[in-house]
């Protein structure tokens, strides 16, 4: 087995473990952002934007396990990955390291995704 493949592998038990994560999150109303707990009914900004960035890598994570071996799944990976604290910036105002969004991560992960896309487009 390549490499690939072990990462494949890998992408498809997060993906699945991610969606039962996701799946807890919305049936308890609860989940985590930097350690701290949050509550739909206290903060529901940052509990939805946090919810949102789980599901986007576990939806990222699936669709680059599932695509053929011609094609890398690394690019599907970083979109998740960044798109989702991307959307989680735009939803709830926090930075997703801690602190309040600032102008470069308002620049830099849009730029990450637009090269993601770029990678899934033109391998």
């Amino acid at each position: 087995m390549t490499v690939e493949t072990y990462f494949r592998f890998l992408f498809t038990m997060l993906a699945i473990g991610l969606t039962i994560l996701v799946i807890h999150n919305l049936v308890t109303g609860r989940t985590r952002f930097l350690a701290q707990s949050v509550a739909r009914s206290r903060d529901p900004r940052l509990y939805w934007g946090t919810v949102g960035q789980q599901a986007i890598l576990a939806a990222a994570l699936g669709i680059g396990a599932a695509l053929p071996i011609a094609h890398s799944a690394a690019p599907s990976f970083m979109l998740g990955l960044f798109g989702g604290q991307l959307f989680n910036l735009l939803v709830s105002g926090r930075n997703p390291r801690g602190g309040p969004a600032t102008l470069g991560w308002l620049i830099f992960l849009p730029l990450v995704v637009l090269g993601g896309v770029a990678l899934l487009l033109f391998p």
